[in-house]
């Protein structure tokens, strides 16, 4: 009898899945596999809220690819992937999601096919096929994700701004640039992108898809600067990046830090140790140590 009754317990989701329902998928990765269609109507729906399970980042997916494969025995469709707000834990009105920038939202072709579409946040994401001629069935899979980079062989060049107005627009779901300290035009292959409370942006990118040309350093300088037991300031030189690293001929440590450091809170470099820190200038480095006799070397680009 125990038996029967667990058997019983494991058999009532099974059945429950049976019913004519649209189940809700909440993944990672913002997947939906081979979905399948034989006439009009709607795939499963991807709870794209953003949540954090397990210490991962779930849902927030702005960035989709979506493919479909159809037999010849079909000879029209129209699949758009769609999007909707959360109302109250459960979608709101579907629209046509984002802006396609591969192919087209919604797809007309038939046969198989395949497009991307970028800005496209919503917090519960499905794919729509609207019209169905023929016979046969229609595969479909979609893929979302946080970082989007485009198949189109295209790049811009584009005004930087400072980092106070690189917020995003949550009216319209428009990014803006994010600057280096110095305005050079920086190479960055992929967006990043943030939550501002109410959609997730990308950050840095521009408004088509295309990627921000980002440029690196052309001047390298060198130095050596002696260390004594008070904290001295490295010459003064515009630079992204500084490398300080401690003779190995030197006989005691010395200190790394920033103005007003000491040999308790600098950073540490035994003979022969360096580091590297991203920063504006040179002179934003100070060493010290515990007595006279030791000297660093430093090498910054610009």
């Amino acid at each position: 009898m125990k038996k029967l009754i667990v058997f019983s317990f494991l058999l009532a989701p099974l059945v429950l899945t049976g019913q004519n329902i649209q189940p809700v998928l909440s993944v990672t990765d913002c997947v939906l596999r081979n979905q399948t269609f034989t006439a009009n109507g709607n795939s499963q729906v991807i709870d794209n809220r953003p949540n954090t399970v397990s210490g991962r980042q779930t849902g927030g997916c702005s960035s989709w690819t979506v493919a479909y494969t159809a037999p010849s025995t079909v000879s029209a469709l129209s699949i758009t992937l769609q999007g909707a707000p959360d109302n109250a834990g459960t979608p709101g009105a579907y629209t046509t999601l984002g802006t396609a920038v591969v192919g087209s939202n919604p797809s007309t072709t038939t046969a198989q096919a395949s497009f991307q579409v970028i800005n496209g946040f919503a917090a519960w994401v499905r794919v729509n096929l609207a019209s169905y001629a023929g016979s046969g069935t229609i595969q479909v899979s979609v893929w979302g994700s946080l970082i989007f980079q485009s198949t189109a062989a295209s790049s811009a060049t584009v005004s930087l701004v400072s980092v106070a107005s690189a917020q995003a627009d949550a009216s319209t779901n428009t990014p803006r640039v994010l600057a280096d300290s110095l305005g050079n035009a920086m190479t960055n292959p992929a967006y990043n992108f943030v939550y501002n409370g109410a959609t997730w942006d990308r950050q840095p990118g521009d408004t088509t898809g295309t990627f921000v040309t980002i440029a690196g350093g052309t001047v390298a300088l060198s130095g050596q600067q002696a260390v004594t037991a008070s904290a001295v300031a490295l010459a003064t030189n515009v630079a992204k990046q500084v490398c300080v690293k401690a003779l190995a001929s030197n006989l005691i440590n010395v200190f790394v830090g920033p103005s007003g450091i000491t040999t308790s809170t600098g950073y540490l470099l035994a003979p022969g140790e360096g580091i590297c820190p991203s920063l504006s200038n040179t002179n934003l480095l100070y060493v010290i140590a515990s007595t006279t006799g030791a000297s660093v070397s430093w090498l910054a680009t610009r």
